[in-house]
């Protein structure tokens, strides 16, 4: 199947992705591979290059026609999007065992999210797509895996574990975090990438000790594969001439409980996991749809907490009174006409003698003379997003979406978010909110990527945060020097104490005052002061 992307976009405007948003969300198709939801435009993206390759894997298009794949395409991504804590998984995982959390993950959140779609059957899609992949690619240890996790076809041992864990990780969404969960007795992310690997391992040995096996009866199903679909061929040709509109709508409202039959039914088929039972761990026809009961309704989520997940995702980083006080500095910057020039560029540099003032006049408001005269002005914020911070992760994701807002209507600004834990991780423009999780750890990669963030002909601020211990030892606390500029804001727990002032001497720091103090404020709220106190100097407001 091929189509082009005005095609793709002619498509998605006619799908209702609102009525799951809960809001008035638009979908687009762009060149390129990128899926991501624009919080400010109110636009879920979509690569065509990812549309493109899932629709030119169906080669039987009188099984399916083009709004159903686009729309089983966008509704895929779209649940990623919900339900998939991608960084963690990309922050734990290397490119082998990256590719099995995906074939994992993709079942999981069509699994987790198969009865919510209407018109949707993503297990049918993924038959018709991987078809041509199943009957032609050798056997490996991975498309096994792949055949258990996606088709549960094989042993039922394994069967039954790959319900077992996305049961225990139903609760893992984006804001997850590697070591936190929402609900007791499930799953962590970190908990889950550990399950789906080791499960994946055991799966790899018992493919290696019983691959000849395997191979024969895959081979004995290909040719049961060819003869059942050339008979499907005559039947389906036969039924289609007596069908009425009628007919096709019911099958339509029907196709969903057919993927809950298939799915019931395999349960029932599976192996035991004797290599020797050809009977019991036979592949089924791609086709094939059992009769059965759903076995396994204990891993979905309800409508209510997936219309709570899919709101909190399309409409919980806004916060209109942020994004006002933010505008507000830019407001008073623009009428002033103040664009460029030596009289009205400040460095960015922090006076230590100005250190114990106790508001933004501490930076000095010196003309730049490095940047040829460019108004210009580059934010970068250093978080520590280690599992403590996670109660100021709501607020600090507020934090950005005001930033990204007022970044869309003024080129004079930019800034970017660089999660610091276990090492470090520039955020990309479209994925720049952080989910809390996991320790600290700063890596000898840190002096070099502060470098790479300072833009040129640009006033360049960067503020850091650590919420508590931002090293492990004192070998990786040398890497603080990375931040020993004077144009650095250091927001620090007073463990950092020392640390901080023996590395980092020319940043200005503060420390967060103890909880019982009436000048306590929470790690988010002083972030958001800083960031206010910088935007003020910077366009002298």
């Amino acid at each position: 199947m091929k189509l082009s992307i005005n095609e793709v976009n002619n498509i998605l405007k006619t799908l209702p992705i609102g009525y799951y948003a809960g809001t008035g969300v638009e979908v687009c198709c762009d060149e390129g591979n990128a899926c991501y939801f624009d919080h400010h435009d109110n636009h879920i993206h979509i690569g065509y290059d990812i549309v493109n390759a899932a629709l030119a894997n169906v080669t039987d298009e009188s099984k399916i026609d083009e709004e159903t794949a686009v729309r089983t395409v966008l509704y895929h991504e779209v649940s990623h999007m919900v339900l998939t804590d991608a960084y963690t998984i990309e922050h734990w995982c290397n490119r082998s065992d990256f590719n099995i959390m995906n074939i994992f993950e993709d079942e999981r959140i069509e699994t987790l999210l198969r009865n919510y779609y209407m018109r949707t059957n993503f297990k049918t899609f993924v038959k018709l797509v991987n078809n041509a992949k199943e009957t032609d690619e050798a056997l490996t240890a991975e498309s096994f895996f792949y055949s258990i996790v996606r088709y549960r076809k094989g042993p039922e041992q394994f069967v039954k574990m790959v319900d077992e864990i996305i049961e225990k990780s139903k609760y893992i969404k984006p804001n997850s975090g590697p070591y936190r969960t929402t609900k007791q007795g499930y799953y962590t992310s970190y908990e889950y990438i550990q399950s789906v690997l080791n499960f994946y391992k055991m799966v790899k040995e018992f493919f290696e000790q019983n691959k000849e096996n395997i191979e024969k009866e895959q081979n004995q199903q290909n040719e049961e594969n060819d003869k059942n679909n050339e008979n499907n061929n005559e039947e389906q040709n036969s039924s289609e001439s007596e069908s009425n509109n009628q007919n096709a709508e019911d099958n339509n409202e029907s196709e969903n409980e057919n993927t809950n039959q298939d799915r019931g039914g395999r349960y029932e088929n599976s192996s035991d996991g004797d290599p020797d039972n050809s009977e019991s761990t036979k592949y089924d026809d791609v086709e094939q749809s059992d009769d059965g009961e759903i076995s396994n309704e204990g891993e979905m989520l309800s409508n209510e907490e997936l219309d709570e997940l899919f709101g909190t995702f399309f409409g919980g980083h806004k916060n209109t009174k942020m994004i006002e006080n933010f505008k507000q500095i830019f407001k008073q910057f623009n009428k002033r006409g103040n664009v460029g020039g030596h009289s009205t560029g400040y460095s960015g540099i922090i006076n230590p003698r100005n250190i114990a003032r106790d508001d933004y006049k501490y930076f000095d408001r010196v003309a730049n003379t490095n940047n040829n005269g460019a108004a210009a002005m580059h934010l970068n914020l250093w978080i520590d997003v280690s599992g403590s911070y996670k109660c100021n992760e709501t607020t600090t994701n507020q934090i950005i979406y005001a930033l990204e807002a007022v970044e869309k209507e003024n080129k004079v600004f930019s800034f970017d978010v660089i999660a610091v834990s276990h090492g470090h991780k520039i955020l990309e423009k479209t994925k720049r909110y952080i989910t809390a999780g996991g320790c600290n750890y700063l890596d000898t990669q840190l002096d070099s990527d502060f470098k790479k963030m300072q833009k040129p002909n640009a006033r360049n601020y960067n503020i850091v945060l650590f919420d508590g211990q931002c090293y492990t030892s004192n070998r990786d606390a040398l890497n603080l020097r990375a931040f020993n500029h004077d144009n650095v804001f250091i927001i620090s727990d007073q463990e950092n104490f020392s640390a901080l002032n023996r590395y980092c001497k020319k940043p200005h720091k503060v420390y967060q005052a103890s909880r019982c103090s009436e000048k306590y404020k929470s790690y988010s709220e002083m972030l958001e002061e800083k960031i206010n106190d910088v935007l003020r100097v910077a366009f002298g407001a």
